[in-house]
């Protein structure tokens, strides 16, 4: 934080900031941040890219353009080998698209030959992986620091980005263990995500408050607005906006307040356009979802009158969602930002029952997305979604809103919700359904025990749901009840096989 501090304060005397730049580029280097080691380098290079076109204006200067032109070409290289190490290939490639030009333009014909060498090997790398499904790009959490002690932090939550699957066991104990070093006093750490009232604290009280966070993309806050306004009966989503933009940079060389008041705004501008182009962006691919990281979520269970959320019923069960926003899209120069902006989204339990359906449907879709599929993975998924052992899982879902009261929940929520409910439950089927295709079809010809429990746990959920949500479109879930007998459900099943099991049902 300090060096890019002294990098933005230095925005006017070029070779200074790019001095301190290059020193936070060897901090994250040294550190095995490769991803922040390569998006220092990139700024460089752009920062090296204006100076080029500053001194194309003037005549004189030939050497100092040559030069420049060499500092550009270190830094993309420098930042290939970076997003490489970090296995953001794709972003590596993106960087070769600058750099290639330019030694095409000098015919620098052995560099080519060098860069199209590793070009090669980060494509195989990103064939592998995609195969494999096994990259890990980092792991989100968000830190609030409250207590006098923490000095200019108190009071203000930052996000942090981890390495690759960092657990939240070890961010605890190694955020605890560097704050009371650096305030030389012990440091409490709290995982709970409610809000924090300092009012009545003593001035040596000092708590990190730690939760783990998700990337954000935007599209649930605009089904939950459709949604709150299809209830109309004011028990739908509630919005509630705070914003504080302290500065994360700040310089004492300001030059004059008319000169803040603009650069304010041109930030502003900036955040708002990149906040337009984050929420319009396809996210349906890997990279896409793992970069470009403007905006986080984390979601709190409670109930109104206060009690324990875990205890109560679901049809009491609400949901607080708190959406956290920062500045510069992860991954990016530094590994932890000040939050910008929150917002909060309180979901009503149909709205929160639904989304946690959809949340299931999502994983195994997900999942299914990639081949080879695990099946250790796969099967201790399809558990958790057939055969719940903690709660009742869609059938306790689908009997409190469907099954009992149906008539108080459509006047309290409004049908479309309930239809809502309804599709999600089947989009879950399917999902399911599929998950113990693609099962029973890696299996073969063999037995399993745990095979036969799965499709027996599947076919009483169906029995238990299908009543409530059936529709035309229904009957092309296949039921899988066969009286407890093993029995293959791939795709050579017989279509008058699935009527008899419909019939069955």
């Amino acid at each position: 934080h300090l060096l890019m501090r002294i990098a933005n304060a230095f925005v006017h005397i070029p070779e200074t900031q790019l001095e301190h730049m290059g020193r936070l580029a060897d901090f994250h280097k040294n550190h095995e941040n490769f991803a922040e080691a390569g998006n220092c380098y990139l700024l460089m290079a752009k920062l090296h890219e204006k100076r080029r076109s500053e001194t194309e204006t003037h005549t004189s200067g030939l050497v100092d353009r040559t030069e420049i032109i060499a500092q550009i070409e270190s830094c993309y290289s420098l930042a290939c080998d970076m997003l490489d190490k970090a296995r953001l290939y794709e972003k590596c490639n993106e960087a070769y698209k600058c750099l290639l030009p330019l030694y095409e333009q000098q015919k620098k014909y052995r560099e080519l030959a060098e860069c199209y060498a590793h070009l090669n090997k980060v494509f195989e790398a990103l064939a592998q992986s995609e195969e494999k499904n096994d990259r890990r790009l980092g792991s989100y959490y968000r830190i609030g620091f409250y207590g006098k002690k923490f000095g200019e932090k108190h009071m203000f939550e930052y996000i942090y980005k981890k390495p690759l699957v960092t657990r939240l066991v070890e961010v605890v104990n190694d955020m605890r263990c560097l704050y009371s070093k650096l305030i030389n006093q012990d440091v409490q750490v709290t995982q709970d995500s409610s809000d924090i009232d300092t009012e009545s604290w003593g001035d040596d009280k000092s708590v990190l408050q730690i939760t783990f966070v998700e990337p954000y993309f935007g599209t649930q806050s605009q089904n939950h607005h459709s949604n709150s306004s299809s209830t109309g009966t004011g028990t739908g989503t509630q919005h509630h906006h705070t914003s504080h933009i302290p500065d994360d940079s700040k310089s004492h060389h300001s030059h004059s307040q008319n000169g803040q008041q603009q650069q304010q705004q041109q930030q502003q501008q900036q955040q708002q356009q990149q906040q337009q182009q984050h929420n319009n962006q396809d996210r349906n691919d890997f990279i896409s979802r793992n970069t470009n990281l403007l905006a986080f979520v984390y979601s709190t269970a409670f109930t109104k009158d206060g009690g324990n959320p875990q205890k109560a019923q679901v049809t009491e069960q609400y949901k607080k969602k708190t959406i956290l926003r920062v500045k510069d899209p992860f991954p990016c120069c530094k590994t932890a930002q000040l939050v910008e902006s929150k917002e909060e989204i309180i979901l009503n339990p149909l709205e929160s029952a639904i989304e946690d359906v959809n949340l299931r449907t999502e994983k195994i879709n997900s999942l299914l997305a990639h081949r080879p599929v695990s099946r250790k993975t796969l099967t201790g998924l399809l558990q958790g979604c057939v055969a719940p052992q903690v709660h009742g899982g869609a059938v306790q879902v689908c009997h409190a809103f469907l099954k009992l009261n149906e008539d108080r929940n459509s006047k309290q929520y409004g049908l479309k919700m309930l239809a809502n409910l309804k599709e999600a439950l089947r989009r879950f089927l399917r999902a399911c359904q599929q998950g113990l295709d693609l099962n029973a079809k890696e299996l073969g010809d063999r037995d399993d025990e745990f095979q036969q429990h799965l499709a027996k746990s599947f076919d009483e959920m169906c029995t238990l749901i299908r009543p409530h949500i059936h529709d035309a479109s229904n009957s092309k879930l296949k039921h899988r009840g066969t009286g407890g007998k093993r029995v293959h459900f791939g795709s050579s099943m017989s279509e008058d096989f699935n009527v008899q099991l419909l019939k069955h049902v």
